[in-house]
């Protein structure tokens, strides 16, 4: 538990080598699936996110997937791939992996396969599909009534945000993304702040509003540089629109 809260206020800092030199020290040391799966996710998203080495990420789960047992364990692993997938822009491979996951309902898997599920149906033109999926999503990750998962709600939101800007519906998507943008604000979440101002830039864009388009877009690109997350290049790429 140590190494994952040094991990992640590592990462977080921006340390993102010295965050993977924790993660790698401590994994030999798990001494069940439980453990080698928090910290392949921790090490994996790590990797991918801040990093840039989708390769060792995807490694990294291969490898702990080669060893760890437990059914649970590897739906959690598997949603992982399933999202890296689709981050990657590989949208069918992630849809057909999460639509896998999503016939046992009831944990984090099955939010994040049908979070991730209803973004590749977004992306791909099914968008009432889409909204059915993102909403059942949220229901689903409430649900699991767990302080440490409740905590990225926020992304669930974005994606109902997203779904919505693809149907047309862009009032209601406007609505939801600056409930949740508020919010964020509020509770001084920068990483949350990021994402709802990235999605809202290209509703407002959408909507006809540049101007207020150009300053989402921006603040995007400002929090996530100092998040060190590579969403700064989608709010660089929005304010050259």
């Amino acid at each position: 538990d140590a190494a994952l809260v040094l991990g992640e206020a590592l990462d977080f800092l921006g340390q993102s080598a010295e965050a993977d030199d924790v993660l790698v020290t401590a994994t030999p040391m798990a001494t069940n699936d439980w453990q080698r799966t928090k910290l392949t996710v921790r090490r994996a998203a790590n990797l991918f996110r801040s990093m840039g080495d989708a390769a060792r990420a995807d490694a990294v789960i291969d490898g702990a997937m080669a060893t760890v047992t437990e059914p649970a364990c590897r739906r959690e692993l598997q949603a992982l791939q399933g999202n890296h997938l689709l981050m990657a822009g590989q949208v069918a491979k992630s849809i057909t992996l999460g639509e896998a996951l999503l016939r046992v309902p009831g944990d984090a898997a099955f939010a994040q396969a049908s979070l991730d599920v209803g973004v590749g149906l977004a992306l791909a033109g099914h968008t009432r599909r889409a909204i059915d999926h993102v909403n059942t999503a949220l229901s689903a990750r409430m649900d699991l009534a767990d302080e440490e998962q409740l905590s990225a709600v926020g992304i669930y939101l974005v994606a109902q945000t997203l779904a919505h800007m693809h149907a047309g519906n862009l009032e209601r998507a406007a609505e939801i993304g600056d409930a949740g943008y508020r919010v964020s604000v509020e509770k001084s979440n920068a990483d949350g702040q990021a994402w709802f101002a990235s999605i809202l830039g290209l509703v407002y864009l959408g909507q006809g509003r540049p101007a207020s388009a150009v300053n989402m877009f921006r603040e995007a690109a400002t929090l996530f540089g100092t998040l060190n997350h590579p969403g700064r290049r989608g709010g660089l790429g929005g304010i050259a629109l």
